[in-house]
């Protein structure tokens, strides 16, 4: 055992020392020496709307991908705007049956020639909903309730 560790240690130092030698008398032949600083590409990170750092999730110099969150920002511009935002949405999603046209016959039908009637079968109020078209075509567009309960 102990002959081994001799062993293996002398063999180590033979080959660093030959590393040694040829890193310092061809060095020229066998590696490539230049100094200077090895950049990565500087890239700008900005924000539309001003905020605050709360957190950074990596450190400086470290290789970050493409979709990798790296910090943790907080603004209350960003909270105002989405907040405005899903509140336009939900207005234009309430005013989208008024702004369908076959909604809004329906709705008109409903109200004025459909509702407390008892119809006897699917054909009866096929018929009836057909016999109401031509009395349609007479009445006014501005008399339509289209949408308002």
């Amino acid at each position: 055992m102990r002959r081994q560790i001799v062993k293996w240690s002398y063999l180590t130092v033979l080959v660093v020392g030959i590393v040694y030698l040829l890193n310092t008398f061809a060095a020229g032949y066998v590696l490539i020496r230049a100094e200077g600083l090895v950049a990565g590409q500087p890239a700008t990170v900005a924000a539309e709307y001003t905020a605050t750092v709360r957190e950074v999730f990596v450190k400086e110099g470290q290789q970050i991908n493409k979709g990798d969150v790296v910090a943790q920002i907080s603004s209350q511009a960003i909270v105002e705007s989405r907040a405005r935002l899903a509140s336009d949405y939900a207005l234009r999603v309430s005013k989208l049956a008024e702004l369908n046209p076959v909604e809004n016959v329906w709705q008109f039908m409903r109200d004025n020639w459909l509702s407390n009637r008892i119809f006897k079968s699917y054909d009866d109020l096929v018929d009836h909903c057909f016999g109401m078209v031509p009395n349609m075509a007479s009445l006014q567009p501005s008399r339509w309730r289209c949408g308002q309960h």
